[in-house]
C-alpha cells in the first residue's frame, strides 16, 4: 500500500513540477529525465543481461548529431532531401542509423566475454567520438548550432518547461515498455543471461539472439535521449559524447539499482543532483576550482559496491515495504507437455509461473518461492537446478556430481529429494565421487576410472569389490 501511495504521489509531483518549481530544478529534472533514458537501457543491458558497456553516451552522440545534421544542413544529398527539416523523420532516420550501426558493433563485440567484453565497448566508444569531433561535416569539436525547436501540433517547443512534458512521457513509456519486456518470454530469456550463457543455452535459449536485442534496444534508448537533447540544447557538440559520460551513465545504472527497472531514475536522479551540488560546494571547500567531484563519485561507487551492491533501488522498496508478502503465484492450468506453446498473451506465462511453483512445491522449497535463487545456501540452490530441470517435465533426470561442495546436512537433503523423485518413478543417472552418497541412493552402480569400467552391480557388491577398493581406497587389507 505505501508502495502505491509512494508511487501516485511520484506521478503527481511529476504532472506539477513545471508550475511549482523554479527555471533551474525544471531543467535539472530535463536533465534527470535524459539520462534516465539511457540508465535504462544500461539496466536492461548491463544488470539483467550481465553485458558491460562504457560506450553508451556515443549512442546518445549518434541521435543527437543525426537530428542536428538533417535539420540545419542546406544541401543534403538528393536520398536525404525527404528527412531534411524534420526534427521528427529526424528520429526516425536516427535509429535506422542508430540500429545498423549497433548490429555491426554488437556482432563484433558481443562475441568477446570476461574483461574483453568492456573494454571492447570502451575501444568503438572512443572511436565514435572523435569521429564526431573530426568529420568537417559535422562541424568538427566546434559542432553545430542552430538545431530547430521541436513542434508538436503546430507548437515549438522553445524552453525546459515545454521540453518536460515530452521527455518525462518517453521515459514513462520506455520504463513500461522495458518492464513488459522482463516480463514476456523473451524477458526470461534475457534474464538467464546473467546465470551464464551455458546453462541459458541448455535450457533452449538463442543466447546470441538474446544479447543482441538488448544491446539493440539500449542503444535505441540512448539515440532517442540523445534526439531530445538536441533538440532542447538547441547545439551540438561531440563533449557530451565522451567516455568519462558513458562511465557516468553506467555509475547511474549500478548506484540506483542495475537490476531494477526503476533504479535507472534513483541513479540518475541522484548523480545528476549531487554532482550539481558538489560543483557549486567543493570549490568553495578546496579553495580551487576543478572535477572534485569525479573523486566523491569514485567513494560513492566503492561504498555502494560494499555496503549496497544491488543498488539503492532495493533498499527503497524495503522502506516502502515492497516485499513478497502481497506476492502469489497466479493460478492456471496445467502446462501442456505435447504441444510447443503458442507466442505472446499472458494466459500461456500464468501457466508457466504456475508450473515453476508446482516444481518449487515438489523439491520441498516452498517456503522461498520468492526468494532470490541466488541468495539461497548452495545445497538449495543446487535443489533450484533439479527443480528447473523437473520443469521441462523428463523421464530421465541426469545430474553430474549434485553433491560436490556441499555439507553433510545438504547431502542428506538432497540425498532425500532424489529418493522421492525415484519413488514417483523418475529415472535418474547420476555421476559422482562421494561414494558414501552413491550408496545411499544409488539401485545399482558402475565405477570408472579413467574411462574405463571396472566394476558394476548392485551397491553392496560394489562396495566390496577389489577393483574398486584398489582404485578408490588405495589397496586391499
Amino acid at each position: 500500500m505505501r508502495a502505491r501511495v509512494a508511487f501516485g504521489s511520484f506521478l503527481l509531483l511529476l504532472l506539477m513540477g513545471p508550475f511549482i518549481l523554479p527555471e533551474f530544478y525544471v531543467t535539472l529534472l530535463n536533465y534527470i529525465g535524459l539520462y534516465s533514458i539511457v540508465a535504462l537501457g544500461l539496466v536492461l543491458l548491463t544488470g539483467v543481461g550481465g553485458l558491460t558497456s562504457f560506450g553508451q553516451a556515443a549512442f546518445v552522440g549518434l541521435g543527437a548529431y543525426t537530428t542536428a545534421f538533417l535539420t540545419t544542413a542546406q544541401d543534403l544529398p538528393s536520398w536525404l532531401v525527404f528527412f531534411g527539416g524534420s526534427p521528427w523523420l529526424a528520429l526516425l532516420v536516427g535509429l535506422v542509423l542508430t540500429a545498423v550501426v549497433a548490429i555491426v558493433l554488437g556482432g563484433l563485440t558481443l562475441r568477446l566475454s570476461g574483461h574483453y567484453l568492456p573494454l571492447g565497448t570502451i575501444a568503438w566508444g572512443i572511436s565514435l567520438y572523435f569521429l564526431f569531433g573530426n568529420i568537417t561535416l559535422l562541424g568538427g569539436h566546434t559542432g553545430i548550432s542552430g538545431v530547430p525547436p521541436l513542434g508538436i501540433l503546430g507548437f515549438e517547443l522553445r524552453d525546459s518547461r515545454h521540453f518536460y512534458y515530452l521527455i518525462w512521457l518517453v521515459l514513462l513509456f520506455a520504463v513500461w515498455m522495458t518492464q513488459n519486456l522482463l516480463d514476456s518470454r523473451e524477458g526470461r530469456a534475457i534474464r538467464a543471461l546473467k546465470g551464464g550463457s551455458l546453462m541459458a543455452e541448455a535450457m533452449g535459449v538463442d543466447t546470441a539472439r538474446s544479447k543482441m536485442v538488448i544491446f539493440l534496444i539500449a542503444a535505441l534508448f540512448a539515440c532517442t535521449s540523445g534526439w531530445l537533447y538536441a533538440h532542447l540544447q538547441r547545439f551540438v557538440n561531440p563533449t557530451p559524447f565522451g567516455l568519462h559520460i558513458g562511465i557516468e551513465y553506467l555509475f547511474m545504472a549500478v548506484i540506483g539499482g542495475a537490476a531494477h527497472v526503476w533504479g535507472a531514475l534513483v541513479g540518475a536522479g541522484l548523480i545528476t543532483i549531487l554532482k550539481q551540488w558538489l560543483q557549486d560546494v567543493l570549490p568553495r571547500v578546496f579553495g580551487a576550482s576543478g572535477n572534485f567531484e569525479v573523486i566523491v563519485f569514485g567513494l560513492l561507487m566503492i561504498f555502494v559496491l560494499h555496503r549496497a551492491r544491488d543498488g539503492l533501488w532495493p533498499l527503497l522498496t524495503q522502506w516502502l515495504g515492497d516485499d513478497s508478502q502481497g506476492k502469489s503465484v497466479p493460478k492456471g492450468e496445467a502446462l501442456a507437455r505435447e504441444a510447443l506453446p503458442e507466442s505472446g498473451e499472458r494466459a500461456e506465462e500464468a501457466r508457466l509461473l504456475t508450473e515453476a511453483a508446482r516444481q518449487i512445491e515438489r523439491v520441498g522449497l516452498g517456503e522461498h518461492l520468492f526468494d532470490q535463487a541466488g541468495a539461497l545456501a548452495l545445497g538449495k540452490q543446487r535443489i533450484v537446478e533439479i527443480a528447473r530441470a523437473l520443469a521441462a517435465d523428463p523421464c530421465l533426470l541426469l545430474l553430474d556430481e549434485p553433491a560436490a561442495g556441499l555439507r553433510y546436512l545438504e547431502k542428506q537433503a538432497l540425498a532425500e529429494l532424489l529418493r522421492r523423485l525415484k519413488a514417483e518413478g523418475m529415472g535418474i543417472l547420476l555421476v559422482e565421487h562421494d561414494m558414501d552418497f552413491v550408496m545411499g541412493v544409488a539401485d545399482r552402480v558402475v565405477v570408472m576410472e579413467f574411462g574405463k569400467k571396472i566394476a558394476e552391480g548392485l551397491p553392496e557388491e560394489v562396495q566390496s569389490n577389489p577393483a574398486v577398493i584398489e582404485a578408490y581406497l588405495g589397496g586391499v587389507e
